[in-house]
């Protein structure tokens, strides 16, 4: 049985949130789909969207930062050299 329903009153943060972890008990003990329970709970997004636009959401914040900033200049940083292969020798 996949049917899992939320209480109406409750935070729709919480609902969010909640609906994955109950997603997650579902998908792995009882084996129903994930997309199943997400479209019962009224859910279009995954947290794996969600993620991405939070990702690209910072990257463009960090883009109109003035050209000193520290977050700007962390993300455009390229290394000089690359890292020698395997483990460190010991001295």
């Amino acid at each position: 049985m996949c049917t899992v329903l939320l209480p109406p009153g409750v935070n729709p943060i919480a609902v969010k949130y909640i609906s994955y972890i109950i997603s997650y008990h579902i998908t792995y003990v009882r084996g129903c789909k994930d997309v199943t329970i997400r479209q019962q709970n009224g859910l279009e997004e995954t947290i794996i969207k969600e993620t991405e636009q939070n990702q690209l959401t910072w990257y463009g914040h960090v883009q109109r930062m003035a050209e000193g900033r520290l977050p700007k200049i962390a993300l455009m940083w390229m290394p000089k050299q690359k890292r020698a292969r395997g483990r460190p020798k010991k001295n």
